[in-house]
């Protein structure tokens, strides 16, 4: 599902990543408007075309619930989160490694 999601942000987070150098704003805030204004461009029917080929199982009940749970994602990644930083979010060191933590949504809480 995570690969389903990279998929079909990836032409948004491209474009982003090509206004965000270009914007005469500060460091800090150029992540917000590219990202912002990239949102103004987003394909989700193209979007929706790469979540379903990434999950690769169609008709069933399954496949349609974890399609519209991506699709749900996606839709709150480009249209409610600030930049690519809040969608992926940060780092941890696990044991020595510092590695990525996973999609938000999809998360387990061991607690």
């Amino acid at each position: 599902v995570m690969s389903a999601v990279n998929a079909a942000l990836s032409p948004h987070r491209s474009l982003a990543a090509l206004l965000i150098p270009r914007l005469a704003v500060g460091p800090h805030e150029a992540p917000i408007f590219g990202w912002r204004i990239a949102s103004y461009l987003f394909d989700m029917a193209a979007a929706r075309e790469a979540i379903s080929e990434a999950i690769g199982v169609r008709h069933s009940d399954m496949a349609r619930r974890v399609c519209a749970a991506a699709e749900h994602f996606v839709k709150s990644a480009v249209y409610q989160a600030s930049s690519n930083r809040e969608v992926v979010g940060g780092t941890a060191n696990v044991g020595g490694v510092t590695v990525r933590v996973p999609l938000q949504c999809f998360a387990i809480n061991a607690g």
